[in-house]
């Protein structure tokens, strides 16, 4: 991979984990627990909510293993970033490690200290467990490498012969 594409990924991703934590700074600042905000009716809101566990809240109590995990996830994405060509695994890949990055800030940053923080959801839609922007980067992420898993890109005759 070139040396310009891999400052555009790592671009994309502090941007994206910029808007992660400024969006849960905002959630911190102006919701209150138990409060819900509601936007579009039933089908958006904002609540505040923290997480100390995984996905859908399994492992409570795991942060520091979670937060070494969330380490070793990304080390290993970057590796994968810089050994592909394919643009669209590029992007899922920079999504999912956008992703790792916003919510392994969390763990690290965030009351009670270092890897014992919890993780800040505010986003909530019917019949779903409340999430953040970096849950959204994981989720389209994880949705686009699949796709490319899927359906791998077409090989031409000059691809073959390299």
């Amino acid at each position: 991979m070139s040396r310009v594409r891999l400052v555009r990924v790592g671009l994309v991703v502090a941007v994206l984990v910029a808007i992660d934590q400024l969006t849960k700074a905002i959630a911190v600042a102006t919701l209150t627990r138990g409060e819900r905000i509601e936007v579009l009716g039933d089908l958006l809101g904002f609540a505040l909510t923290t997480n100390r566990g995984g996905s859908f809240s399994l492992f409570q109590g795991s942060t520091p293993v979670l937060a070494v995990g969330a380490l070793l996830v990304s080390a290993y994405l970057i590796h994968l970033v810089r050994t592909t060509d394919d643009r669209l695994t590029v992007v899922a890949l920079a999504l999912l490690l956008a992703g790792a990055t916003g919510n392994l800030a969390d763990r690290i940053f965030r009351t009670p200290g270092v890897f014992r923080g919890a993780v800040v959801d505010f986003i909530r839609i019917p019949h779903w467990p409340t999430f953040n922007v970096a849950d959204m980067c994981v989720t389209f992420g994880g949705v686009a490498l699949a796709f490319r898993v899927l359906r791998p890109p077409r090989t031409t005759a000059t691809d073959a012969e390299r």
